[in-house]
């Protein structure tokens, strides 16, 4: 009986090629599988933080156009413009944009009541230039 416990003990002499080959060829799949899943998680982040800040621009600027009573048809493109009748009202936001965002504000008017208002965000991203695009129609 001694005999067959320690021919099993000397048979299990620790970790063997196949063994050891198995754990290398697991932690080749796995390692750059989850570096993967990280880096493609902060991207996507990235992404839509961007947007986000590029749409409260936008209903920013929207905003602001609704609170000017006379606004000229045009383009206006990030910069400041005052409606002296209301104690100066930016047009959108305010002086500082985020960096790599613009902001294009285009009014065109409709009847003699409505103002069909268009916003255009471009902002940087990893791979080009996005542009977001808001049109809505005021009417007072």
């Amino acid at each position: 009986m001694e005999k067959k416990i320690l021919k099993k003990i000397k048979k299990n002499r620790g970790v063997t090629g196949i063994d050891a080959s198995i754990a290398v060829t697991i932690l080749m799949i796995f390692v750059p599988l989850i570096t993967t899943i990280i880096s493609n998680t902060i991207n996507v982040k990235e992404k839509i933080n961007r947007k986000v800040i590029a749409t409260n621009l936008a209903i920013q600027a929207i905003e602001s156009v609704k609170q000017i009573s006379a606004l000229d048809e045009g383009v206006i493109s990030n910069q400041v413009v005052f409606d002296g009748k209301k104690g100066g009202h930016y047009v959108y936001g305010s002086e500082n944009f985020p960096k790599g965002y613009t902001v294009e504000v285009e009014v065109k008017k409709g009847s003699s009541l409505d103002k069909n208002v268009t916003v255009t965000v471009t902002y940087q991203n990893n791979i080009g230039d996005e542009e977001l695009v808001f049109t809505t129609k005021i009417t007072k």
